[in-house]
């Protein structure tokens, strides 16, 4: 008899003790976060290495220092790797050559924190690639409203502004930028553009935080109007000298502009417009490649299928794009 009230005695305290565990509220994160290393891959970067997860949306530049005895670096941008979330990337003005302090706050995804005080030796390489944009959808035939996504293969700067042209003007425009500055959403929205194809000019020199500048712009249109009617439209255009820049190509109806498109480095163009029974088609060359377009040449297209052939030898005084494409007859 005694062995049993012992085994029951046993068996409650067991499902007592199993009861609590299941019904325990784990211990919080206690931990402040620990820097394993920070490395130098080039001259404008630092990876900074932690034991945890850091939410790069937490880190504040004003909390951190990065010294040498002959620099104070500016820390421009911060953001996660896309490698490894535990691998803080700091964009930082050239650094030079030698050894620094880095000095800051760290906190955690608990709000656990700790003090910084590292020493590091900066890469005396140099990052001279310019970044790439990709343009979503690939497809021009798509749905209304129109959503464009620019998606770059690095973080880009965009302290001075990030030029979006587009045909036709209108101002019911949504632009968003994804935290780590790769990708933009872009919405338009206005109902006037279902029934026209929509063209989108990205200039050149789009900066990385390097300086890098993108050599070429990008150029696409999209349309939602399955039995819209289009014309392919597709060429070179040659200049007198070499063009450092992209060369621009105005579609104009009796001098009303309805299109645009960017050739590519070798003066190529494909688009598609709509058909009209003549169209004058202008071509805009940026010859030193300064963002201005300094010699002019134009045909008339009357929806021929062959490629065309456009010379500009006519020099101009210099325009912008923003100028050309809101220039008025």
């Amino acid at each position: 008899m005694g062995n049993k009230t012992g085994s029951v005695i046993l068996l409650i305290l067991f499902l007592c003790v199993s009861c609590a565990r299941q019904g325990a509220i784990p211990n919080p994160d206690k931990f402040p976060p620990h820097l394993l290393s920070v490395s130098s891959p080039n001259r404008n970067e630092l990876h900074l290495r932690f034991d945890e997860v850091i939410d790069p949306v937490k880190v504040l530049k004003e909390t951190y220092q990065i010294l040498s005895p002959k620099d104070t670096a500016e820390i421009r941008f911060i953001t996660a790797s896309t490698d490894n979330s535990k691998i803080l990337v700091f964009y930082t003005s050239p650094l030079l050559p030698s050894e620094y302090r880095l000095i800051g706050l760290a906190t955690d995804n608990s709000n656990n924190a700790s003090s910084i005080n590292s020493r590091f030796t900066a890469s005396e390489r140099k990052d001279s690639i310019p970044p790439s944009i990709n343009a979503f959808p690939k497809d021009t035939l798509t749905v209304f409203p129109y959503r464009v996504t620019l998606e770059a293969n690095e973080p880009l700067d965009t302290s001075d502004g990030f030029k979006v042209i587009h045909l036709p003007t209108v101002s019911n425009i949504s632009y968003y930028w994804r935290q780590n500055l790769k990708k933009l959403d872009i919405n338009f929205k206005d109902s006037s553009l279902i029934k026209h194809p929509l063209y989108i000019l990205i200039p050149q020199g789009i900066a990385d935080f390097a300086g890098n500048k993108t050599r070429n712009g990008l150029a696409f249109f999209e349309y939602a109007d399955s039995a819209l009617e289009l014309n392919r439209v597709f060429g070179r255009v040659e200049s007198s000298s070499p063009s450092k820049g992209p060369i621009l190509l105005l579609f104009k109806d009796h001098d009303s502009l309805f299109a645009a498109t960017l050739t590519d480095s070798s003066g190529r163009f494909s688009t598609a417009i709509e058909k009209k029974t003549s169209v004058t088609i202008e071509a805009w060359a940026d010859i030193d490649g300064d963002g201005f377009f300094e010699e002019n040449g134009q045909l008339i297209y009357a929806g021929e299928t062959d490629a065309l052939n456009i010379i500009t030898n006519i020099p101009v005084p210099p325009r912008s794009l923003e100028q050309l494409i809101q220039e008025k007859p």
